[in-house]
């Protein structure tokens, strides 16, 4: 494979007459570590954060004349506006290590440990500079494609530390439970399956209004919140309040009780389904073989991807200890029946967003149809369907495929 297939041809460079003010202003803002500058395209020089920062220690000369005053790192530290000042050419690095858009890719890997650098230019047989190539592009390249998408449970672990705050629960759970609630009490429902319990928000709330609630979650780290949560409520409250951790196949074949209702929120079914074909089949196992009901919440993917072009959610907030985050989703259309979603956690540093980590999990596109089909596949033929907002009253009004971000079905037998 050549560098030509996949360098980034959107090049960030810089004349010498560019301050390092701006060019530190360059590698804060595109999160790089340096920059190639060039005379009329032709790459002359690199600089790095190393160069700006080796300008705040003395010289050889310097320590030998006054090897006391060189030593004062306090002083070093008021250099920085002269540094900030010089322009690029007084700091780059002189002859850089460049490459050709032929070079095959473990040829440049070579060459940036051998010389220690993480970024090269590519450039034409003139010098002229066509495009960049890192070390993670590399490693993209020939490890990342090899490398699975991550399951759900890691990617559960890898939120669980954001996912109170991801949420207004307190809002979120006053639209949800008093509809589930005299849904539940209506029917005769007095215990419950929380499918994918993650941080046990919704188990807590149902046990607060007198059901027996069981929730699964294969989440390591979702479940220990759980039980943190539990072990802080009343005796009354832990007894109606069940968490259990595992496999869903384990902990469903595990049950010896029939259970009245299972809920599955937070489009949890496309999560599970993707790889778990038989996770319907397994839970209406452990279900009332005569009446129950099963509740799901499923996104709206037709507006995801018609109207909000993939876009799920943008969750700016902030922690305890006032560090700033962003969470964003994004849904990708595969073939088939297949979406790729796409979770991004951004964090601010010192008033600079920064990328704190990226994961990608694969769903299972389900619409009104295909839920429709599966429900009555398993002998829940009498189906309803209800449509909301996020944070909105789940059964107040019937779907609308173009206006709401949540189907919700409700499926009795």
């Amino acid at each position: 494979m050549k560098i030509s297939s996949i360098m980034n041809p959107s090049i960030d460079f810089v004349s010498k007459k560019t301050s390092v003010l701006e060019v530190a202003r360059l590698i804060f803002g595109h999160g790089i570590n340096g920059l190639p500058v060039c005379e009329n395209k032709k790459v002359i020089g690199f600089i790095t954060e190393r160069d700006i920062l080796s300008h705040f220690y003395p010289t050889v000369k310097e320590y030998i004349d006054d090897p006391f005053r060189a030593g004062d790192f306090e002083e070093m530290e008021e250099k920085i506006t002269e540094i900030l000042s010089l322009n690029a050419s007084e700091i780059m690095s002189k002859n850089p290590i460049t490459i050709l858009a032929d070079t095959p890719l473990l040829h440049a890997q070579s060459l940036m440990f051998m010389n220690k650098v993480s970024r090269l230019p590519v450039v034409n047989v003139h010098g002229i500079i066509l495009g960049i190539v890192t070390k993670g592009d590399i490693f993209r390249a020939l490890v990342g494609r090899k490398v699975p998408i991550d399951q759900e449970e890691e990617i559960y672990n890898w939120l669980a530390k954001h996912y109170d705050v991801m949420f207004d629960w307190k809002k979120r759970l006053g639209a949800e439970i008093p509809y589930i609630k005299e849904l539940f009490r209506n029917y005769g429902a007095k215990s419950i399956l929380d499918v994918a319990s993650s941080n046990g928000e919704h188990v807590l709330a149902l046990a607060k209004e007198g059901f027996l609630t069981i929730g699964i979650e294969p989440s390591n780290s979702m479940h220990e919140i759980a039980m943190m949560k539990r072990s802080k409520l009343s005796k009354a409250i832990k007894d109606l309040s069940i968490f259990i951790n595992g496999s869903y196949s384990s902990m469903l074949s595990g049950m010896d009780k029939e259970i009245d209702a299972a809920i599955f929120m937070g489009n949890s079914l496309s999560h599970i389904y993707n790889t778990d074909k038989n996770i319907l089949a397994d839970v209406v196992r452990v279900l009332n073989k005569k009446r129950s009901m099963i509740v799901l919440q499923i996104i709206n993917y037709n507006k995801i991807f018609n109207i909000n072009k993939g876009l799920r959610e943008f969750l700016p907030y902030t922690n305890d200890r006032e560090d700033k985050y962003a969470i964003t989703g994004f849904y990708e259309k595969k073939q088939g029946d297949k979406i790729d979603l796409t979770r991004t956690i951004f964090q601010s540093h010192g008033g600079r967003w920064m990328l704190n980590g990226v994961k990608t999990i694969e769903v299972e596109y389900i619409t009104k149809d295909k839920i429709t089909t599966l429900l009555e596949k398993h002998g829940y033929n009498d189906l309803s369907y209800f449509g909301a907002s996020y944070n909105e009253p789940l059964l107040d009004h019937e779907f609308d495929l173009e206006k709401d971000d949540l189907l919700i079905v409700v499926a009795k037998r």
